[in-house]
């Protein structure tokens, strides 16, 4: 079996999830680009519009939430989103991330110096 398969090549996700993080302790990631997308709204919510950041190492892209918007903001030392084009930082899963009350895990970012070699 190739190591490069993940859980959610199983799923129609067009959008990072934490089984695309492997190993899960961490990668290390460029930053690519930024967009804005249309996200699909859950539980009868309207559709969104989202910004999303493009890894290079990545082909989906990562729906930029306030912590992880924050983390990019403050690793990067960059003003604006597009700034931080062509910075590196550590993508991983928190296990301790929670969501509606319930631990649930989650993506997050870390700047490299961060990273445990």
């Amino acid at each position: 079996m190739k190591e490069d398969i993940t859980w959610s090549d199983c799923s129609e996700s067009q959008f990072l999830s934490q089984d695309d993080i492997v190993p899960a302790t961490g990668k290390l990631v460029t930053i690519e680009s930024f967009e804005k997308r249309e996200i699909e709204g859950r539980n009868g919510e309207p559709d969104k519009e989202k910004v999303c950041v493009k890894f290079e190492e990545f082909e989906k892209p990562l729906v930029v939430n306030k912590i992880n918007g924050d983390s990019i903001k403050v690793f990067t030392e960059s003003p604006t989103p597009e700034d931080s084009v062509g910075k590196q930082l550590e993508i991983y899963i928190d296990e301790t991330v929670s969501f509606g009350g319930k631990i649930v895990g989650g993506i997050r970012l870390r700047p490299v110096a961060d990273i445990p070699y």
